[in-house]
């Protein structure tokens, strides 16, 4: 592995069949609607950032790409001050240094931090002729320093975080409207999110997300039973207090962002008077 690491060839033939595999990953995810809305998503909160970008690239950017842009990319990040190595086995000592010790000196990579300027409700459609329309529904957090991410979690749960969550019950136990249902929440280094992703049924699109907004608004307006308050302590001292005051931060409408993907080709006002509810 550590030759791997250090002494790649970056032969321009490996280089061409490997861009033909990740074209083809690229193809499957967008051919797999459940799982490529998880990236409309992120596109939809933060833009042209690289919290917003796709790992995986664009098409554009793969066809395009040289060797030598992987040969200055790999001088440039693959250094002393930006590898970490985590060693684990039945062993009594190794000789890290006979494997890594030519790993070159350099400065550590740096990024730039994310400033959120969102100031109304923010939709994306992605139009796809499908039987089945995904949805994702939630709002910008915070970083995985700050000291609510736990109540963030638990809060996540309690909306769409099982079979007994409050989401699951409603938008397909009672309402019969899709299949699965959840919430969860992503922690980055300067920025985070809370988001309901579900696959509902076309003709019932609208009322899916009518409820889900509902769900997040009786956080705040009805609060949680206090029969479960002390459950709650157990977790890193969150209490239900604690979770309603995080979800009037957090769930604001100027904040509200909507991704969808199915064969909705010009319907954006359709769905930007839900977003206004």
């Amino acid at each position: 592995m550590s030759d791997i690491l250090l002494n790649s060839l970056f032969k321009e033939e490996e280089i061409q069949k490997e861009r033909g595999a990740v074209i083809e990953e690229m193809n499957m995810y967008q051919d797999t609607p459940m799982r490529y809305i998880g990236d409309i998503f992120e596109e939809l909160l933060y833009g042209d950032t690289a919290l917003g970008r796709k790992v995986i690239g664009t098409k554009e950017i793969l066809k395009n790409m040289k060797r030598d842009d992987f040969i200055n990319y790999f001088k440039k990040n693959y250094n002393s001050r930006n590898i970490i190595i985590s060693v684990a086995g039945k062993f009594k000592d190794i000789n890290l240094e006979k494997f890594l010790g030519d790993v070159k000196k350099g400065k550590k990579s740096e990024y730039k931090k994310y400033e959120d300027k969102q100031i109304k409700p923010e939709l994306r459609i992605v139009d796809k002729n499908t039987d089945q329309a995904q949805v994702a529904i939630g709002y910008k957090t915070f970083s995985i320093f700050d000291k609510r991410r736990t109540t963030l979690d638990v809060l996540a749960t309690i909306l769409g975080g099982g079979m007994s969550s409050r989401l699951f019950i409603e938008v397909r136990e009672r309402q019969g409207l899709c299949y699965f249902v959840r919430t969860l929440a992503e922690h980055y280094l300067d920025q985070g999110y809370i988001g309901t992703f579900s696959g509902v049924t076309l003709n019932k699109i609208d009322k899916a997300i009518k409820i889900i907004l509902q769900e997040h608004k009786k956080i705040i307006t009805d609060g949680i039973s206090i029969s479960i308050n002390d459950y709650f302590k157990e977790v890193d001292n969150v209490t239900v207090t604690a979770i309603k005051i995080t979800a009037n931060e957090l769930f604001i409408k100027e904040k509200l962002n909507l991704a969808i993907i199915g064969p909705f080709n010009g319907e954006e006002n359709r769905f930007k008077k839900l977003l206004e509810l």
